[in-house]
This record gives C-alpha cells, sequence and structure tokens, in this order.
C-alpha cells in the first residue's frame, strides 16, 4: 500500500486518478475512476491542496502559455523528497518508473491531461503518465508538459515546467552541441585504428559537388571519395531509391530470392552488354572475384594444370588491401610486413606492350588485370592505342583481358567505362564505387557465360552481395549516370578544367595529366612546399584534395559541376599555387 506523504492515509493497491491541468486549477473536479470516490472532502483529509502559488502559477500558464518554473526551493525540496522515496524503493528490490519529458512538435495538438496508474504489489508504486486527446485543455497549443511523478500525484507537491515548444526544441537543440573540428580529430585518434592518414577536415554534411565541415565552411570537394560520389553527394534520387527500398526489405541473404535483384541483373547486363553479373560489396571484393572466375576458367576452360594458374598484373596497380590485393602490389607501403603473399601472381611494367608479350608466352597464364587509367599511382595515362593492343595479345594467346574499372568506369573519365575511349570489350569488368552513387557499398564483376558459369552454388558469394537495397540503390545510381548525360558532362568539364591548369607555373606544377575528370598536377616538392602542404592551402580556401604519392594531387570533382563552377576551382588553384 501507498501512503500519501504527511497525511497518513493509505491508498488501495490500485487506483486510477485522471485529471488535467484545467482539474488542477478546480479541486472540485478531482475524481478517482476505481473504488473509491475522492471528494473535495475526502481530499480535504488524504491529500494536500496545492498552494495559493501553485494554483497562480498554473493560472498563468492556461492563460498564456508562457514559460513557468516552480521556484527553486519548492524545485529543490521535491526532489530530495522523490530521491529519497525513490532510493529506498529501488533498494527494496523494485522497479521504479518515472514519468517522461514530451515535446510537441508545432504540427501536434497538445495533450495535457495527464492519466495517472498508481500500482501497487507489495507496497510499491509504479506511476505512468498517458495522455487525453479529449482533455479539453487546447488553450496549450504548441506547449511541452513535462511532469516528473513517482509518487501519486495528490500525496506530494507537484513539480512541473511547461514551455512553448519551439523554446523547449531550441534548447535541446543548444545542448546537443556540435564537437569541433579539433574534438572530431582527437576522438578518431583515440578510439580508431590508425590506419589512415586523412586531411585535417571535419566533414558533417555533403550535397552536390559541395560539402560541410562541423564548423559551417563550405568546400568544393575535388576528391569525390575517390570517384565513388560521381553522381554529386547526396542525389536526391538516390537517396530516394535508398529509403524506399530501406523500409521495405534490406537484406535476404542469397538463400533466398528477392524482388530486385533479378531487376537490377537485367539492368546493368543490359547497359553493359554482359551474359552475367555477380553483385558483391566493395571494389576489392570485385577484384578478389574476377581473380577467383579467371583462375576457375583456366581450369575449367583453358586447361590449365591444376592450381598453376597465373595472373598477371600492372606495375604500380592498385585494387585493394586484402591479403590477394597486396600480393599484387609494387608499392611496401601496401605489402610489406604483410607476408607470405599470393602464389601465381606475377607483375609487369605498365603501358609496355612488349612486357606484356613476353608474360603471355607462358600457358598457364589466365589473365591480365589492368587499370585503363592507374588511379591511386596518380593518375597515369597509358599511351593511346594501349588498351586496343592489349585486347589483341590477350585474344591471341587465350588470356582473359579484366579491366579495373572501379575507378575509372562509371562515366568518371569522359565515357561510361574507360576502356570505351578505344572501343575495346573486356572479357571480365569490375565495377564499383559509383555504382552506389555513394551511399551503399555496391560492386560487380560482368562477364560472358564461357567465365562465369564455371563457378557454382557454393563456390563463391557474399552475404549482402546482391541484397533487394544494393540493388534498388545501384539501378538509381545508374540510371542518373545515364539520364543526366554525366559522362558527356565529364568529357566536357575535364577539357576546360585541363585547359586552366595548363596555365599554372611551371616550375611548381610540372605536369596536368588526366581524362574526363579523373586529373592530377604533379608538384616540384621543395623546402619550401610539397604536395600535402599545397592541399593545406587549397583546403584553407575551400577546395579539398588529397595527394597521392607524395607528389601528385589527384583532381576529381562530382561529375555534375557546372563550367563556372570549374572555372571558378581553377582559380582557387591558381590562387594557391601563386601563394607559394
Amino acid at each position: 500500500m501507498l501512503e500519501h506523504q504527511g497525511s497518513g492515509v493509505k491508498m488501495p493497491p490500485t487506483h486510477r486518478i485522471s485529471f488535467s491541468i484545467l482539474d488542477i486549477l478546480d479541486p472540485n473536479k478531482f475524481t478517482c475512476k476505481n473504488q473509491i470516490n475522492y471528494s473535495p472532502e475526502t481530499r480535504g483529509t488524504g491529500t494536500r491542496r496545492l498552494s495559493q502559488n501553485e494554483e497562480e502559477t498554473l493560472e498563468k500558464v492556461a492563460k498564456n502559455g508562457a514559460e513557468t518554473d516552480w521556484n527553486s526551493e519548492d524545485q529543490q525540496r521535491g526532489k530530495e523528497e522523490r530521491d529519497e522515496q525513490l532510493g529506498s524503493e529501488v533498494q527494496k528490490g523494485h522497479s521504479d518508473k518515472t514519468a517522461e519529458c514530451s515535446i510537441l512538435s508545432d504540427k501536434e495538438e497538445p495533450e495535457v491531461s495527464l492519466e495517472t496508474d498508481i500500482k501497487d504489489g507489495d507496497d510499491n508504486g509504479e506511476l505512468e503518465i498517458r495522455s487525453s486527446k479529449n482533455s479539453p485543455a487546447k488553450m496549450f497549443s504548441k506547449l511541452s508538459v513535462c511532469a516528473s511523478l513517482a509518487t501519486p500525484v495528490l500525496s506530494r507537491q507537484v513539480h512541473m515546467v511547461v514551455r512553448p515548444a519551439s523554446t523547449a526544441a531550441s534548447k535541446l537543440k543548444n545542448m546537443e552541441k556540435s564537437l569541433s573540428a579539433e574534438e572530431v580529430f582527437a576522438r578518431e585518434e583515440k578510439y580508431g585504428a590508425h590506419n589512415y592518414h586523412p586531411l585535417p577536415v571535419a566533414l558533417e554534411r555533403g550535397e552536390g559537388v559541395y560539402v560541410w565541415d562541423v564548423e559551417g565552411r563550405r568546400y568544393f570537394d575535388f576528391l569525390s571519395a575517390y570517384s565513388a560520389v560521381n553522381q554529386g553527394h547526396c542525389h536526391p534520387k538516390i537517396i530516394a531509391a535508398l529509403n524506399a527500398q530501406a523500409t521495405r526489405l534490406t537484406l535476404t541473404s542469397r538463400a533466398f530470392y528477392n524482388d530486385v535483384l533479378g531487376e537490377y541483373e537485367e539492368y546493368i547486363t543490359s547497359l553493359f552488354k554482359y551474359n552475367k553479373v555477380l553483385p558483391m560489396n566493395t571494389g576489392v571484393e570485385a577484384g578478389e572475384t574476377a581473380c577467383k572466375l579467371a583462375r576457375k576458367w583456366a581450369y575449367t576452360v583453358k586447361g590449365v594444370p591444376k592450381y598453376k594458374a597465373k595472373i598477371i598484373f600492372a606495375n604500380g596497380n592498385f585494387w585493394g588491401r586484402t591479403l590477394a590485393a597486396i600480393s599484387s602490389s609494387s608499392d611496401p607501403s601496401s605489402y610489406d610486413g604483410f607476408g607470405p603473399f599470393m602464389p601465381g601472381f606475377e607483375i609487369i611494367p605498365y603501358n609496355d606492350i612488349p612486357a606484356l608479350e613476353r608474360a603471355l608466352q607462358d600457358q598457364n597464364v589466365a589473365a591480365y588485370m589492368v587499370e585503363p587509367i592507374q588511379g591511386e599511382a596518380g593518375v597515369l595515362v597509358p599511351d593511346e592505342g594501349y588498351l586496343t593492343k592489349v585486347r589483341e595479345l590477350c585474344t591471341r594467346h587465350n588470356v582473359l583481358f579484366i579491366a579495373d574499372e572501379v575507378q575509372t568506369g562509371l562515366a568518371r573519365t569522359g565515357r561510361r567505362l574507360a576502356v570505351d575511349h578505344e572501343s575495346v570489350r573486356p572479357d571480365i569488368v569490375m565495377l564499383g564505387k559509383a555504382l552506389s552513387g555513394g551511399a551503399y557499398p555496391v560492386s560487380a564483376v560482368l562477364c560472358d557465360d564461357e567465365v562465369m558459369l564455371t563457378i557454382k552454388p557454393g563456390e563463391h558469394g557474399s552475404t549482402y552481395g546482391g541484397n533487394p537495397l544494393a540493388c534498388r540503390v545501384a539501378i538509381a545510381a545508374l540510371e542518373v549516370l545515364e539520364k543526366e548525360k554525366l559522362a558527356e558532362n565529364s568529357e566536357k568539364m575535364g577539357k576546360v578544367l585541363r585547359s586552366e591548369l595548363t596555365k599554372l607555373p611551371s616550375d611548381i606544377v610540372m605536369a596536368v595529366r588526366g581524362k574526363g575528370l579523373l586529373n592530377a598536377i604533379v608538384i616540384k616538392e621543395t623546402k619550401g612546399y610539397d604536395a600535402w602542404k599545397v592541399c593545406l592551402r587549397l583546403r584553407d580556401n575551400g577546395l579539398l584534395a588529397k595527394p597521392t604519392h607524395g607528389d601528385i594531387i589527384r583532381l576529381a570533382p562530382p561529375l555534375v559541376i557546372k563550367e563556372d563552377q570549374v572555372r571558378e576551382c581553377a582559380e582557387i588553384i591558381q590562387k594557391t599555387i601563386l601563394s607559394f
């Protein structure tokens, strides 16, 4: 049983007391909806009446909705009484339930009437507060009512804060203080692995070609998440597709069919003109998949002795950081300290047809994997005709031509695929990054039946690969590329950008290269500046870019960029270079 504070009167185990703030103002309206009717006379002996000050305060609230707090002494005293009672109850092993504060939105009708349940199992009371839509207290529109009641409402002093919703919301927003850039850096440094060296800028929002940091500064994004946001940050069509599918079905695994995967497979194979697609999640998974397909094809179709298959890679390649990827790498920062390495991988010079022809003399070679333009190596563009000759040699020696289009594909270089510049058709195409427009990890491997069907059920797969959310996002991302003609825009804007970049002083910028909107400048390093310092100053001037391999700055904005924006960015780059 619950004992009313200061009265000595005990209440039955279960009572429901229903009242509104208007009821509080009129003591004759208090009723108990259960076995006992608490008349004003009964309340005179069983409960404490509201003080005159309390009634006057509530009258003010009802009249004008002004922000009202009980005086600090009453508030502190009530808190001490509540804490003391709750503490004793918790010590007995019972749970307590305190009222929750709710903030009404501007569109919600206020629900001020409070309905209180007092439940008593063994001398323990739990209080629940519910709202009543039928309350006549409509005058409290757009108010926030916070009532902390842990004992029967009428057994102690009421402590309540009533504020306009807009005021309460603004105060809550102020409480959610954004971290400063330095705090963001420090938190990552403390809790995260130290496997990246980011440019010191803390971003919180992106739209189109722009990103904003936590302090509200706006920047042009000239990295595009390594070409993952070709369609621009948070493209509305892609985000809408993601949101719509996320509320319907996100993941089934490949243990069951889903109604989106087949639609995606039909769309992407029709677009790129291959028989089949194998969906994965990340670019490096696409690379691993391509290698497995090549080896399986070599054993089952070409007739290479079991486990003797070789795959050739180009010096300077980059396709990820798994053990297989680093086994094919020529960059010590990728492979040093992680051996032993994957057998059957060989490296030859990039853009060197005689070297490739020599390597393909080995009958055990299954495939040659190559980037049409090497991105991580510094946007290295091969000689005109290189890809055509690669295709010819691979065909002649019955070797699969694998094009790593994870970074160069999907309109980045001014064509749907970078190999389209020479109108060649690889045997296997790897896609990733912009396949989702930066909204979700999606990758894919495209090839024809002769290669794809060498892998049987259970021999390769991924829990998330081909999930309906990824498929819906990928369809939207590809549609944006096609309908907004981003390949054409990339081609045109790339020419404008390179034209402006060639005007930079040659004693600082040693080279400008690229295709479409995948470009780079080579910085001459001195004691006064290097590529890192140039990028820091570019940041200060409102443009974000990142060095690669020390002296190279990659310049790859979203493909939705307009000509006036390209020229503005060229001015920022020129201003920055001339400041050294």
